[in-house]
Protein backbone atom coordinates (compact mmCIF):
# COMPACT_ATOMS: atom_id res chain seq x y z
CA UNK A 1 0.00 0.00 0.00
CA UNK A 2 2.89 2.23 0.66
CA UNK A 3 4.40 1.49 -2.60
CA UNK A 4 0.83 2.63 -4.11
CA UNK A 5 0.57 5.88 -2.25
CA UNK A 6 4.02 7.27 -2.64
CA UNK A 7 3.55 6.82 -6.61
CA UNK A 8 0.25 8.37 -6.79
CA UNK A 9 1.76 11.39 -4.57
CA UNK A 10 4.38 11.57 -6.80
CA UNK A 11 1.99 12.32 -10.06
CA UNK A 12 0.87 15.29 -7.98
CA UNK A 13 -2.43 13.58 -7.24
CA UNK A 14 -4.07 15.18 -4.28
CA UNK A 15 -5.91 12.58 -1.42
CA UNK A 16 -6.00 9.01 -2.46
CA UNK A 17 -9.99 7.43 -2.23
CA UNK A 18 -10.77 3.79 -2.24
CA UNK A 19 -14.26 2.34 -2.41
CA UNK A 20 -14.52 -1.31 -0.90
CA UNK A 21 -17.02 -3.89 -0.73
CA UNK A 22 -15.85 -6.41 2.02
CA UNK A 23 -16.27 -9.81 1.44
CA UNK A 24 -15.69 -12.75 3.23
CA UNK A 25 -12.83 -13.82 0.36
CA UNK A 26 -11.47 -10.42 0.94
CA UNK A 27 -11.86 -9.29 4.58
CA UNK A 28 -8.07 -10.15 5.73
CA UNK A 29 -6.60 -8.04 2.28
CA UNK A 30 -9.06 -5.14 3.11
CA UNK A 31 -7.36 -5.30 6.57
CA UNK A 32 -5.06 -2.70 5.04
CA UNK A 33 -7.50 0.29 5.02
CA UNK A 34 -7.26 0.00 8.45
CA UNK A 35 -3.81 -0.81 9.48
CA UNK A 36 -2.92 2.53 6.94
CA UNK A 37 -5.70 4.36 9.10
CA UNK A 38 -8.10 5.82 6.10
CA UNK A 39 -10.18 7.83 7.00
CA UNK A 40 -13.69 6.49 6.45
CA UNK A 41 -16.03 9.08 3.88
CA UNK A 42 -18.90 7.17 3.70
CA UNK A 43 -20.67 3.68 3.46
CA UNK A 44 -23.68 2.76 1.48
CA UNK A 45 -25.53 -0.90 0.44
CA UNK A 46 -22.49 -2.63 1.75
CA UNK A 47 -19.70 -0.08 -0.14
CA UNK A 48 -16.96 1.57 2.06
CA UNK A 49 -15.34 4.99 0.73
CA UNK A 50 -12.39 5.39 2.39
CA UNK A 51 -9.31 7.97 2.08
CA UNK A 52 -6.10 8.81 2.83
CA UNK A 53 -5.16 12.74 2.72
CA UNK A 54 -2.40 14.02 0.75
CA UNK A 55 -0.93 15.87 3.84
CA UNK A 56 -0.62 12.49 6.09
CA UNK A 57 2.79 11.17 6.08
CA UNK A 58 3.18 7.75 4.25
CA UNK A 59 4.03 4.32 6.29
CA UNK A 60 6.49 2.19 5.31
CA UNK A 61 4.99 -1.10 5.44
CA UNK A 62 7.88 -3.03 3.92
CA UNK A 63 5.94 -6.15 3.53
CA UNK A 64 6.59 -6.07 -0.42
CA UNK A 65 9.38 -4.58 -2.76
CA UNK A 66 8.53 -4.06 -5.67
CA UNK A 67 11.90 -3.16 -8.17
CA UNK A 68 10.64 -0.44 -11.28
CA UNK A 69 11.84 -1.23 -14.31
CA UNK A 70 11.92 1.06 -17.36
CA UNK A 71 10.07 0.10 -20.48
CA UNK A 72 8.94 1.47 -23.41
CA UNK A 73 6.00 0.34 -25.95
CA UNK A 74 7.44 1.13 -28.84
CA UNK A 75 11.25 -0.23 -28.30
CA UNK A 76 12.17 -3.56 -27.09
CA UNK A 77 14.17 -3.83 -24.07
CA UNK A 78 17.73 -5.47 -24.23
Amino acid sequence: MSYILRKYRELGADDFFVSYRRTKRNAVSGKVFEDFDFELVNQVEGVTDLVYRRGREILYDDIVTIEEEMWSATKPVV
